[in-house]
């Protein structure tokens, strides 16, 4: 019989367990946050290098260069840091900043 809550698929009790050892789902993010940040660089250095694989006008954009370079930031403060509300704002700063460039690459409001 199964008891409402339980995951009958393999290995999903030894996740749900160490989630559940974790005291608050914060503690959990920040126990994997070298997976996540050193995932962010990997994928951002792959970016890099597949923008001047489009050549090196598209590449060296000023507004291209400087998303590849907060990132590249955020990603190895993310990995350095222990502070939980540095990684937060740091997420939340990311995140407007991504969407302030593409609004400005687009033209969305027009050129100001």
């Amino acid at each position: 019989m199964r008891v409402l809550g339980q995951d009958r698929r393999v290995g999903d009790e030894h996740r749900v367990a160490r989630f559940h050892q974790q005291a608050h789902r914060w503690q959990y993010f920040l126990s994997i946050r070298p997976w996540f940040f050193g995932g962010l660089l990997l994928l951002n250095g792959i970016d890099l290098i597949d923008t001047f694989l489009k050549g090196f006008d598209w590449g060296a954009r000023s507004t291209y260069l400087w998303y590849w370079l907060t990132v590249t930031l955020s990603a190895v403060i993310g990995l350095v840091t222990e502070r939980g509300i540095v990684v937060l704002v740091l997420g939340l700063m990311r995140q407007v900043w991504s969407n302030l460039l593409t609004v400005y690459e687009q033209g969305v409001l027009g050129g100001w």
